[in-house]
C-alpha cells in the first residue's frame, strides 16, 4: 500500500520537476530530497509530535476519526514519509533520461502534450518508475525507528518483521531474530537485483 501510494505521488511530482522551470522548483526538490538526509527518526518523531500535540492533529485522530498513532493505518502513513521521496526522485532521474525530442517529434505529429507524456514519455520511464517504486517497497519494508516511535510494536497489530526483531531479541530469543534478520538481508539483495534488473540507473542517480 505505502508503495502504490507512493508511486501516485511520484509521476506527477517527478514529471514536472524534470520538463519544467518554475518558481520554487529548487525548494520543492529540496523538500522531495530531505527525507533522503535527515534520520528516518525524525519522521516518527514529527508525526507523532503532529497527531498528538497539535490542534489539527487532535481534529484529525479525534473528529474524523482517522487515528494513525498505534494505528496499523500509521504504519503507511510512516513508511510513506520516509520512503516515498525515492519514488519521487527516481522518476524524475528516469524522466530525465527520456530525449526531450521524441517528444517534440510526437507533438508536431499531431499529438496534445497530455498525448506526447501518456505515449512517448511515460513508456520510455517506465522501467525507471517501476525500479524507483521497488526501492521504495525496500525502504519501507526495512524501517524500524520511525515506526516505534509512530506506532510501536503490539504483537498481532503494528508488528512488522523490521520491529519483530528488536522484540525477539530484547526477551533472549536471539535466533528468532537473527533469522528473520536473515530474511531482511535476502529481500534486500532481491529487491537490489530488481533494480538493477529493470533500471539500475535510478539507483546509482540516486
Amino acid at each position: 500500500m505505502t508503495t502504490f501510494i507512493a508511486l501516485l505521488f511520484a509521476v506527477p511530482m517527478g514529471y514536472p520537476l524534470s520538463r519544467f522551470r518554475f518558481p520554487g522548483r529548487i525548494f520543492a526538490e529540496a523538500v522531495v530530497d530531505l527525507p533522503v538526509v535527515f534520520p528516518p527518526l525524525v519522521v516518527g518523531l514529527t508525526l507523532f509530535v503532529f497527531f498528538s500535540q497539535t490542534a489539527v492533529g487532535r481534529w484529525i485522530q479525534d473528529d474524523l476519526g482517522l487515528g494513525f498513532v498505534y494505528q496499523p493505518k500509521g504504519i503507511v502513513l510512516c513508511q510513506f514519509f520516509a520512503a516515498a521521496s525515492f519514488a519521487i526522485r527516481s522518476a524524475k532521474t528516469a524522466f530525465d533520461d527520456v530525449d526531450r525530442r521524441y517528444e517534440n517529434v510526437a507533438l508536431t505529429l499531431g499529438c496534445t502534450l497530455w498525448g506526447s507524456f501518456r505515449q512517448v514519455s511515460l513508456p520510455l520511464a517506465r522501467n525507471g518508475i517501476i525500479a524507483g517504486g521497488i526501492l521504495t517497497w525496500a525502504r519501507a519494508f526495512g524501517l524500524f525507528w520511525p515506526l516505534m516511535i509512530f506506532v510501536g510494536s503490539f504483537r498481532g497489530r503494528t508488528e512488522v518483521l523490521s520491529t519483530t526483531i528488536f522484540l525477539e531479541q530484547s526477551v533472549g530469543n536471539l535466533e528468532v531474530a537473527l533469522a528473520i534478520a536473515l530474511l531482511l538481508i535476502l529481500v534486500a539483495l532481491i529487491a537490489v537485483t530488481a533494480i538493477h534488473l529493470v533500471g539500475g540507473f535510478a539507483l546509482v542517480k540516486l
